[in-house]
Order: C-alpha cells, then sequence, then structure tokens
C-alpha cells in the first residue's frame, strides 16, 4: 500500500537520491501544488570524505566511552563494596592495597545488586532525557543544519564523564551521578547521535548503498568496543581503574575537534509544508491562543505529521521491537554477570565480553554484507526480500544465542554462546534497512526519528528491566542469575515470529513476492482493501 503522499507530510531533512552525474544531491520531484525550488550543493566535500569523517567521529567517540566502561563498573563496585564491609567485616577493608576490598570479596548480590540498580537507573534518566530531547535537536537538525549537534553531542558526552568521574573521585552519594543525565540537553545524547548519524548516512548514501552504509556505521562502534574495552582493562592490571577513565575522557573529549571538520550534509531547503519536527516547533506560533485549543491544534500536527506510519501495517508491527534494542545496545549487566557467575574480576571479564563485541564487528563487516549480497546477487532476491529474510535468522539466532548464554556452566561454552548470540546482532540495522523501504524517502528522515524516541524508552525502561532480573536472580542464587538472558531470549523470538507473518513489497505497491505468491502482512491490507 502506496504511503500518503500528501504536500503536508513532505520533510527536508532526508535529500533525495544523487543524480548519476555522481552530484551529492539534485531537486526533488515537485509535489502535486508545491513547485520545485531551486536546487543547492548541500556540501562541497566528496561522499567519501564525509563518510570517513563521520567513522573516525564514531571510533573516537565510541573508544571513549568503551575505555571507560569496565573502569567505571569497577569503581561502583569498589565503593559499594567498601560500604558493605564497614558494616559486615570491616577487617576486609584494605585488602586490595588501598582504602577498599579485594575485588574478589565484592562479588556478593547485596554489592552486584546495587551497581546493577545504579546504572539501570542512570540509563533511565538518559533515556528520559534523550526522549525529551531528541525530537527538538531532530527538528533543529532539519532547520540549521547537521553539524553543530554532533559537536554538541561529543562535548555533552564528555561532560558527562568528567562529572561522573569526579563525583567518585570526592567519594560523594552514588546517586549524584544520576545529575550528568542532564547532558541530553545538548544533542539528545546517543539517541540523538544515532539519529544525526544515519540522517548524514542517508544525505551522502544512494538507496543502494543504504543497507551496506548502515552495516559500515555499525561496525565503526562494533570494531572500537572489542579492542578499547581489552585497551582499558590492561590498564586495570595494576588494580588501579583510574587511569583507564582518565585516558577514556581524554580520547572522548578529542572527538570534539574532529566534528568541527566535519562538512554540513543538510540538503537544499523547499518550500514545502513542515515535517514532523519543525511542525510542532511552528505551531506554538501559529495554534490559538487558548490551552486547551493549543493542545487540540498540536494534537492534530502530530498526527497529520506521522500519518505516514499507518500506511503500512508493517511498520506499526516492527516498531515495538525497537523497544528491545537495549539487550545488544549496552553491555552492563553483560560484563556484570560474566565477572559474578564465573567469580573473575572485571577486566578478564571485559576481555571476554570484548570477544563478543569482536564477532560483531566481523559479522557487520563481513557476514552480514556477504549473505545480503548472495540474497540479493546470486539468489536474485529483490532487496526488501532478502533484508526481510535476514532479519528472521538473526532473530532467531540471536534468540539461540540468548538462551546459550543463560545457561552455560563454563567459560568455554560461554564464549560459545557469546558467538551464537553475535548472530543476532545486525537485527536492529536490517530492522532500520527494512522498515526504509516501506515508506517514501521522504519520510525516511522522520521514520528514524520517531525509531530515536523508541530507543529512548527502551533504555528508559529495559535498563531497569534488565538490573531487576539480574539483581532477582542473583537473590535466587548465582546460578539463576542468567534468568535476564531468557527473557532476552524470548523477545527476540517474538520479533522473529512476527516477522515470519510478513511480505516484502515496498510502499510503491508493486509486490516483491509475487513470483513466490506469498501472502504476507503488508498484501493482506491492500487485498483487503481492493474488496
Amino acid at each position: 500500500m502506496a504511503a500518503d503522499t500528501s504536500s503536508t507530510e513532505r520533510t527536508p531533512l532526508l535529500p533525495p537520491s544523487p543524480s548519476s552525474d555522481d552530484t551529492p544531491s539534485r531537486p526533488s520531484t515537485p509535489g502535486p501544488s508545491t513547485p520545485a525550488s531551486p536546487s543547492k550543493t548541500p556540501f562541497t566535500r566528496s561522499p567519501a570524505f564525509v563518510t570517513t569523517l563521520l567513522f573516525i567521529f564514531i571510533a573516537v567517540a565510541s573508544a571513549g566511552d568503551f575505555l571507560t566502561q569496565p573502569a567505571q563498573t569497577r569503581v561502583f563496585e569498589s565503593i559499594y563494596c567498601r560500604e558493605y564491609y564497614l558494616a559486615h567485616d570491616p577487617s576486609l577493608i584494605g585488602g586490595d592495597g588501598r582504602e577498599g576490598v579485594a575485588e574478589k570479596f565484592c562479588k556478593v548480590a547485596e554489592v552486584q545488586g546495587k551497581v546493577a540498580m545504579l546504572k539501570g537507573w542512570q540509563t533511565s534518566l538518559d533515556g528520559i532525557g534523550s526522549l525529551l530531547f531528541v525530537i527538538p535537536w531532530g527538528w533543529f537538525a532539519d532547520k540549521y543544519g547537521r553539524k553543530p549537534q554532533v559537536v554538541l553531542i561529543g562535548l555533552a558526552l564528555t561532560l558527562r564523564l568528567v562529572w561522573i568521574q569526579g563525583i567518585c573521585w570526592f567519594r560523594l552519594p552514588l546517586e549524584l551521578t544520576w545529575i550528568s543525565a542532564l547532558h541530553t540537553i545538548l544533542g539528545g545524547s546517543g539517541p540523538g547521535a544515532t539519529a544525526v548519524v544515519f540522517t548524514i548516512a542517508a544525505d551522502v548514501a544512494t538507496p543502494a548503498q543504504r543497507t551496506s552504509f548502515f552495516f559500515l556505521v555499525a561496525v565503526s562502534s562494533c570494531s572500537v568496543a572489542s579492542i578499547a574495552p581489552v585497551l582499558g582493562s590492561l590498564l586495570m592490571r595494576s588494580g588501579d581503574p583510574w587511569p583507564s577513565l582518565f585516558v577514556g575522557v581524554a580520547v572522548l573529549a578529542f572527538s570534539i575537534p574532529i566534528s568541527l571538520f566535519l562538512p554540513e550534509t543538510l540538503p537544499a531547503k523547499e518550500e514545502s509544508a513542515p515535517s514532523l519536527l519543525s511542525s510542532s516547533a511552528s505551531s506554538l506560533h501559529k495554534s490559538p491562543s487558548s490551552f486547551r485549543a493549543r493542545l487540540l491544534y498540536l494534537s492534530t500536527t502530530f498526527q497529520t505529521a506521522t500519518a505516514f506510519l499507518t500506511s503500512d501495517i508493517r511498520l506499526l508491527a516492527l516498531l515495538p521491537s525497537f523497544l528491545l534494542h537495549i539487550v545488544y545496545g549496552t553491555p552492563d549487566v553483560l560484563l556484570q554477570y560474566t565477572s559474578t557467575r564465573y567469580a573473575l574480576s572485571i577486566s578478564t571479564a571485559t576481555v571476554l565480553v570484548s570477544i563478543r563485541s569482536a564477532v560483531i564487528a566481523f559479522n557487520f563487516l563481513v557476514a552480514l554484507p556477504w549473505l545480503s549480497h548472495l540474497f540479493t546477487r546470486r539468489l536474485r532476491l529483490p532487496a526488501l526480500r532478502s533484508d526481510l529474510l535476514l532479519i528472521r535468522i538473526s532473530a532467531f539466532v540471536g534468540a539461540l544465542g540468548f538462551f546459550a548464554i543463560a545457561f552455560a556452566g563454563t567459560i568455554p561454552a560461554l564464549v560459545i554462546a557469546f558467538v551464537v548470540n553475535t548472530g543476532g546482532a545486525g537485527l536492529f540495522v536490517l530492522l532500520k534497512s527494512f522498515m526504509a523501504g516501506l515508506v517514501e524517502a521522504r519520510h525516511v528522515a522522520r521514520l528514524y526519528s520517531i525509531i530515536a524516541v523508541i530507543d529512548s524508552c527502551s533504555y528508559m525502561a529495559g535498563s531497569l528491566a534488565m538490573a531487576w532480573l539480574f539483581e532477582v536472580g542473583l537473590e535466587w542464587g548465582r546460578v539463576w542469575s542468567g534468568v535476564v538472558w531468557v527473557a532476552c531470549g524470548l523477545c527476540l523470538m517474538l520479533i522473529g515470529v512476527v516477522a515470519c507473518m510478513m511480505g516484502a513489497e515496498g510502499w510503491s505497491g508493486e509486490s516483491e513476492e509475487e513470483e513466490d505468491g506469498e501472502v504476507g502482512i503488508g498484501r493482506e491490507t491492500e487485498v483487503g482493501e481492493e474488496v
């Protein structure tokens, strides 16, 4: 079923496909009542330069973050551990050679539960902030450009780490670290970064390059996720986590000058109706003065801007999947689980978790692009059908991996489970690529902004849910601490079942599965309307 093509839903955030002469952009085809505006070159650098610099920015920012994660967990653990043994066994204080407790005594449920909930609430508060600010920053990027948001995100993430480390250094109550969630005011934090990075990618990549480009964006982060934590763990071998924290802040701060060299990719403006974000902002000035009338006006504007979501039931069926993005989005609980379940130090557990990250990077860089090439070139499947098939495979393989992690009784078995689990890491990138093919190009950026909001909800609620399940499992006994991964596996299985019920036709309504006689959710919708 074709998406709504009314001019009131036109958005300038995503440029049209590059023309055959390899210029960065071309004017979009005017709508039935909207004259085309003169085209302008949105940026002077080549797409290759933009993508390379974007990858470098992602790599540096991710490196700074991943360098600090295991060390930050160890600092939280040591502080709570000292508090616990001050009340239960003060003789253990100083066992680490300083003023703390030896790490091997800190794997008790009381300490690990507090660490999990502290980080869970931090992630949840970050998610609330992102949920509040990712939409306004999407509007900002649409009106003023992508580059300022990227610069501010690098600055905000650096200030966040400085605040958290300051709280720990001066031994202030750890709950004060939650104030760092205010960093989301500048740029929208992680979800804002995801939205703007994928928007820049869509600005400079052709539709044919879209899926591969999205894989490479993910690889840029996953590759660092497999290397930086190992370097951080090496810096922690002396038993002091602070060198890793200091280096991580310095590396993350270096992303700020890198972002200053990023060219602006905002396409030429058109005289068209406002997008999801700009329409909401402009309505504040045009809406009636009464509070009730203003709310009604904003509600109507929002419904109009998001009407394209109802054009295909598959969009509504798949959007809730991103509520589960956190299962692959954060290694915090997995790191704690590995350290606690198998009585390992944080630095050793970090190395094991990094193996998983390395295999994920390999999957993004080699396995998934090779499978996509096999399906589209060798088997001659349409692009959407290839994406849908990969979604189904990723969901079920990822679920199997989570079940294996939950029940692995030895470290070698755990490593094998990690490898299997990586088969589902590309699921959410594939979902984005597939869903982008279900809407018109002018709705793709709006779709990504909505997905970013759902991502925020995922981190807001999912982090607490995972921390709670981990804590409950620890209370049942160390062996039961894997109950959180059973829940994750069941959720991925549900996504796979939903994907198996779908067909793979694009927004234009031209079926890509007629040759196979397959009737999916999308096709059933059109058949029902024709009747």
